[in-house]
């Protein structure tokens, strides 16, 4: 009687034993089936932003390189579709205003279509997709925005090729342009010099005027320490 009672115990752990490891089994392919899921999910998610045409350079001919920054990979932050897409390998190509992203093999580029882009980190700059009404574009461009607050302060960086005979040079090389740009109660004012930031801020334009005096530098020499400077003062003004 004693055998019987011991054989029935032993099949009840048996059972017990067998469900258990079905169950693990189970909970380990729910958990490779999830895993597979969210790899298949998140290649999906990155699909949009590795569709596009290849990047085809300037060749080898050109001095200089046309890029924002200097001519390293620089990892950044890409808002894609309404999309924010973090540390990503990229370039900002300032003659064609096109930026790249780097192919997963790690070896070819990507143009982006830039009407996508609503804005992008690259080389500790921040880059918005707006539309100026004092240049002749009527579609939007990347504006570096070097000062966001009661006032904005934005650059438009160009770069285009130059074609030189002068050996120094040897042959074409890229030139870069920046045009400045001051946002003051919602109207825009194209920033060449001190004249028109003094005309650009207005009601505070004699503060601003003794204030430039004692700084260390003057707008040729630093133009964007001088306009996010300048931004910063108004800015204490507006809030006395």
């Amino acid at each position: 009687m004693e055998k019987s009672h011991s054989l029935i115990a032993f099949f009840c752990i048996l059972v017990v034993f067998q469900g258990r490891l079905f169950a693990q089994q189970q909970s380990s392919s729910h958990i490779i089936a999830k895993a597979s899921a969210d790899h298949l999910q998140l290649l999906r998610d990155h699909a949009a932003i590795y569709n596009g045409a290849e990047y085809v350079g300037y060749g080898q001919q050109i001095s200089g390189h046309p890029f924002f920054g200097n001519d390293n990979l620089k990892r950044g932050d890409l808002l894609y579709l309404g999309v924010w897409y973090k540390d990503i390998p990229l370039y900002y190509d300032l003659v064609t205003g096109i930026v790249l992203i780097q192919r997963h093999d790690g070896y070819q580029f990507i143009r982006l279509a830039s009407g996508k882009i609503g804005a992008f980190n690259y080389d500790s700059a921040y880059f918005v997709r707006i539309t100026s009404p004092l240049n002749n574009e009527t579609d939007p461009a990347f504006f570096q925005q070097l000062y966001d607050g009661r006032t904005k302060v934005y650059a438009q960086k160009k770069k285009v090729i130059v074609a030189s005979g002068s050996s120094e040079k040897g042959g074409s090389f890229f030139q870069q342009f920046s045009q400045y740009y001051v946002v003051n109660n919602n109207e825009w004012f194209e920033i060449n010099g001190s004249r028109d930031l003094l005309s650009a801020y207005g009601v505070y334009k004699e503060q601003l005027r003794r204030w430039l005096s004692e700084q260390p530098y003057r707008f040729k020499k630093n133009p964007e320490w001088i306009l996010v400077k300048s931004a910063a003062f108004i800015e204490t003004l507006s809030k006395r």
